[in-house]
């Protein structure tokens, strides 16, 4: 398969989990390098939201660290946007992150998000031109952010099977 040269995954990881380690596996299958942005990053402290941008970011790091060198170096790098009332300018801030972090991007069509948020994809298709690879979701009785958020509040231990890393 032809790779995409610049592949991007955009998600809340609230917190990052083994169904968002299988998307990156994704990415890393369908382009030559990777961005990977942190949404709703204006978000923190709610049951939702219980995680900061940093504290995210710093999972996703941790995360990172499993993968092989050659593949770690691919990541140009981890962003964050926070969310807009108006899809059009979410986009625009989607697309100036992927270029602070990957650099200009002459032709978009080189650019390939890979994701499942349906809202997403469909923004970032129809108003930002970009292509979308719809993964699929991996294990989803298993690792949905939000059962994974609820063993936590109720202090079971499954939750830790859950994560790739301790959060």
């Amino acid at each position: 398969m032809d790779k995409f040269e610049l592949g991007v995954f955009i998600g809340r990881f609230q917190p990052f989990h083994k169904g968002h380690w299988w998307n990156l596996e994704q990415v890393l299958k369908r382009a030559k390098k990777i961005v990977i942005i942190v949404g709703s990053i204006q978000e923190k402290g709610t049951r939702v939201n219980p995680w900061g941008f940093e504290e995210r970011k710093k999972m996703v790091e941790k995360a990172l660290k499993k993968l092989r060198k050659e593949d770690r170096e691919r990541i140009l790098g981890i962003g964050g946007v926070m969310d807009y009332p108006r899809d059009e300018d979410w986009v625009q801030a989607v697309k100036q992150e992927i270029e602070r972090l990957g650099g200009e991007v002459s032709d978009w069509s080189q650019v390939v998000v890979v994701g499942n948020n349906e809202w997403t994809n469909r923004s970032l298709e129809e108003i930002g031109g970009l292509s979308v690879w719809r993964s699929g979701l991996y294990r989803r009785d298993l690792y949905e952010g939000k059962k994974i958020r609820k063993l936590i509040e109720d202090g079971d231990e499954r939750w830790k099977e859950r994560v790739v890393d301790k959060v």
